[in-house]
C-alpha cells in the first residue's frame, strides 16, 4: 500500500505545522512526528479510521492536536485529501507526501 496526498491536504498539514510552531518553538516537529506516526498506522491497518460519507475514513490524530486525517482506501492507494475539498474529490492528481529525515520538517518532497 502507498500512502497519496492531494494538493490541498498538503497545504492543510503545512499550515498546521507553521501555526503550530508559532504557538510554541518546537511544537510543529512534534506534530510532524504525530502525523508520521499516524500515516504508518493507517498504512499498516486502513481501516481503522472511524467511516466519514459513503466512502471516506477520518483517523483523529491523537490528544495532543485538534487535527484529523480524511482519506479514502483506493485498491492499493491510502488517498489523503482536504478536510475542505469537495465531497466527490478523490480524482484529482495527487503526489506522496514524504517528510525528509534529516532534515525534519523543514521541507516536504
Amino acid at each position: 500500500m502507498r500512502l497519496e496526498v492531494h494538493s490541498e491536504a498538503r497545504q492543510e498539514f503545512l499550515q498546521a505545522v507553521s501555526f503550530y510552531n508559532a504557538q510554541v518553538p518546537g511544537l510543529g516537529l512534534r506534530f510532524i512526528a504525530e502525523i508520521e506516526r499516524c500515516q504508518k498506522a493507517l498504512l499498516e491497518t486502513p481501516l481503522i479510521g472511524h467511516p466519514y460519507g459513503r466512502r471516506l475514513r477520518k483517523f483523529t490524530v491523537g490528544d495532543k492536536f485538534p487535527y484529523s486525517i480524511v482519506y479514502a482506501v483506493l485498491g492499493e492507494v491510502l488517498f489523503v485529501r482536504s478536510r475542505l475539498a469537495a465531497p466527490g474529490l478523490l480524482a484529482d492528481t495527487v503526489r506522496p507526501l514524504t517528510i525528509g529525515s534529516s532534515d525534519r520538517g523543514s521541507r516536504l518532497r
